[in-house]
């Protein structure tokens, strides 16, 4: 299938400005159309501030010598977009996308990317997610409970978001497919350059078990250091919350939290033995009131909730002073949250079996099984939700 001119265009622009966010998003501001904008790189236009190396491929663009390298790149990436599977967001287009990830929305322009690569379920990107982050030199306890947790959190319904690195990362991923769960992988490099190399395996079938791989950078763009504090803030960015599990204090998680932090967004850490190097960025953050102290999926579950319920748009319904009465003084929860509870019976109910029979959107169902939840008519169980009060 032949890769449409205008999202060539824009690539090639991102590829000749290094696929660098604020370049690249200073060139679109300029350019009325991707045309033109290519004219505005080819003559060097001083407005674009650019830098020497960029005004040589530019000035070259696209058969000169200086222009070699990125027209090699451009032609790989609109090869790697025209294969099934793969494709593209735009920041600017989002607007028409309905599966532009919620998080972004409420993100400032400077602090989401401009564009990302995808391969897979583009779908995932319209779920809640949380991040689940950690030490690549992870314990075997840490990988045991992430998994675990990972599941748990897939099994209610959230997608799994993380940067497939070794340790917590891999094991996240791992947690929530082998609950049939969704998954989203993030990484700091092209995504036909796996890093790292050997969960090329994990990689493939997260994708064919229906999860979502994305990047900022171009495919056959190679795994930098200076590319994963952007890999982090991407995570950050796309998540409801991020989970520490097991993090140094001057790690790569540690940056991940920093810019949830930032971003407003909940952080949760998981204690670990005192003597521990990977338990001391968990222990800052708790100890720096930066993140909730955590033991459970049930802890992320319960702050998780009421936020799907701020971020899909489900306003809660003032509580009826009609049934104020009841012996417990448990609160009547909005119309479409009733109606959901008046369906349950005592038996728990999976995410999966709820969404089937209720016909709801997987954010409208998230949302009321929380209202439902802090209010004390269901809880959390394992695999999902049970009805406790008549």
């Amino acid at each position: 299938m032949a890769l449409d001119a205008d999202i060539a265009t824009r690539v090639a622009a991102y590829i000749l400005l290094d696929q660098q966010p604020k370049r690249y998003r200073h060139w679109q501001a300029l350019a009325r159309s991707p045309e033109h904008g290519m004219a505005l790189l080819q003559r060097t236009d001083a407005a674009l501030h650019l830098n020497a190396e960029m005004i040589a491929a530019c000035r070259d663009w696209p058969n000169g010598r200086h222009a070699a390298e990125a027209l090699a790149q451009w032609q790989h990436s609109c090869d790697w977009l025209a294969q099934p599977g793969n494709g593209i967001w735009f920041d600017a287009d989002s607007d028409t996308q309905l599966s532009w990830p919620p998080g972004f929305a409420r993100c400032a322009e400077r602090e989401r990317p401009p564009l990302l690569f995808y391969r897979g379920d583009d779908n995932l990107m319209g779920l809640p997610q949380v991040a689940i982050v950690g030490s690549r030199a992870a314990s075997a306890a840490g990988l045991r409970w992430t998994t675990d947790v990972a599941g748990a959190l897939a099994q209610a319904g959230i997608a799994i978001t993380s940067g497939l690195a070794s340790g917590i990362d891999g094991a996240a991923h791992q947690g929530a497919l082998a609950v049939g769960g969704k998954t989203v992988a993030v990484l700091g490099a092209g995504i036909d350059r796996m890093y790292p190399p050997q969960h090329r395996g994990l990689a493939e079938t997260l994708v064919n078990d229906g999860g979502l791989i994305v990047s900022e950078f171009a495919p056959n763009t190679p795994a930098k250091k200076f590319h994963f504090p952007r890999r982090n803030a991407v995570i950050a960015a796309l998540s409801l919350g991020v989970l520490v599990v097991e993090a140094g204090p001057n790690s790569g998680s540690m940056s991940t939290a920093r810019v949830a932090g930032n971003l407003g967004r909940d952080i949760w850490a998981v204690p670990g033995p005192l003597s521990q190097l990977q338990s001391r960025g968990c222990h800052q953050l708790i100890r720096d009131n930066k993140a909730v102290l955590v033991e459970t999926s049930a802890h992320v579950l319960s702050d998780v909730l009421p936020r799907i319920t701020q971020w899909f748009g489900l306003e809660l319904q003032a509580p009826s002073r009609a049934l104020a009465a009841n012996r417990d003084g448990r609160r009547e929860p909005s119309a479409a949250a009733a109606t959901l509870r008046d369906s349950l019976d005592w038996q728990g109910h999976s995410i999966d079996s709820l969404a089937q029979s209720q016909a709801l959107p997987m954010a409208t169902l998230l949302a009321l099984l929380g209202e439902l939840e802090v209010m004390g008519w269901i809880e959390s169980v394992p695999g999902g939700y049970q009805r406790i009060a008549p």
